[in-house]
């Protein structure tokens, strides 16, 4: 039995290559460069304001998103020297992060920082796309659009419940207010 690559092994359990073909998912495997190994948690993939000229499959391991913040003293004011990372979201093995940067061209908004002793991700520039035959373009593509629409309808559930959470809020101080 001949053994497979880990990478092909790897893309083979990423969900974001389930509509690749085998042949694909090769082509990709043999493509020198495009991944990267990140071997300790807690190191920088990119930071804000990084020009995005990239986007990541997480194949393995585990990238917190981050954005910096900054901490407030007792008296209200904000206290520069104490910023810190605040967890946005975490992407595992099949999510995609840099995509919006990527595709406009815009600085990054966010940190990505490895989350797990042991990471691997595909990197592809928007030229490293299109230098693929138009079937895998168009794949990729396809992921992307559908990664874009399910992350615009959570934000829009999140919305929602939000704006929900806020009426009920503004109905208790109603409720508050009228008792005095």
């Amino acid at each position: 039995m001949i053994k497979q690559s880990p990478l092909l092994e790897s893309i083979k359990k990423t969900s974001f290559f389930d509509v690749f073909s085998e042949e694909e998912k090769s082509k990709l495997v043999d493509r020198r460069g495009l991944f990267k190994r990140y071997e300790e948690k807690g190191l920088t993939i990119f930071s804000e304001g990084d020009l995005g000229k990239s986007m990541f499959v997480v194949l393995s391991g585990t990238i917190n998103i981050t954005k910096i913040v900054t901490g407030n003293n007792q008296d209200g004011s904000t206290s520069p020297a104490k910023p810190k990372h605040i967890v946005l979201a975490q992407m595992e093995s099949g999510s995609i992060f840099g995509e919006i940067a990527m595709l406009t061209g815009q600085t990054r908004t966010t940190h990505a920082i490895t989350g797990s002793p042991l990471v691997v991700v595909m990197e592809i520039t928007q030229e490293g796309m299109y230098s693929f035959n138009l079937a895998i373009q168009n794949k990729f593509h396809k992921q992307l659009i559908s990664t874009l629409i399910s992350r615009l309808n959570t934000t829009n559930k999140k919305f929602a419940n939000l704006k929900e959470e806020n009426l009920k809020i503004k109905k208790y101080c109603a409720d508050l207010k009228s008792e005095r």
